[in-house]
């Protein structure tokens, strides 16, 4: 598989099914990304896709394409509705306490492991509603 962060392209992606038999639909590949921190939309394209058996035969394959959309929020943004307001705080209220590692989840605005005081201030010092 190759890579190419600058193009936005993942090349040579081979898969292989030496024992067994399928004979129903499902995933055959799956492809986690992480977008960069850039709202926009990009398609998701495959080409010169090949599914063979173990005969060296072409299979029939049905390809779903999509689509990605990324939409970034200000870190405070809690509930990501481009607000910062009580509904976020509401967010904050109901992780009451709760603990992880720094940044966890959204709720732990200062990134230190703990939903808290802190963080409901740190989200009130940036309240726009």
């Amino acid at each position: 598989m190759t890579i190419d962060n600058i193009n936005g392209t993942i090349t040579r992606i081979v898969g292989l099914l030496i024992e067994g038999k399928t004979s129903s639909s499902g995933t055959f590949v799956q492809i986690n990304f992480t977008a960069k921190n850039i709202d926009g939309t990009s398609s998701i394209n495959l080409s010169n896709v090949v599914v063979g058996d173990k005969n060296a035969e072409a299979l029939p394959i049905t390809i779903n394409y999509g689509q990605v959309t990324i939409r970034t929020y200000p870190d405070l943004d809690v509930n990501m509705d481009g607000k910062i307001n009580i509904l976020d705080l509401i967010n904050i209220i109901q992780h009451w306490m709760a603990t992880g590692p720094p940044g966890w989840i959204r709720e732990d605005t200062n990134m230190d492991g703990s939903i808290n005081l802190l963080d409901m201030i740190l989200l009130a010092q940036h309240w726009n509603p």
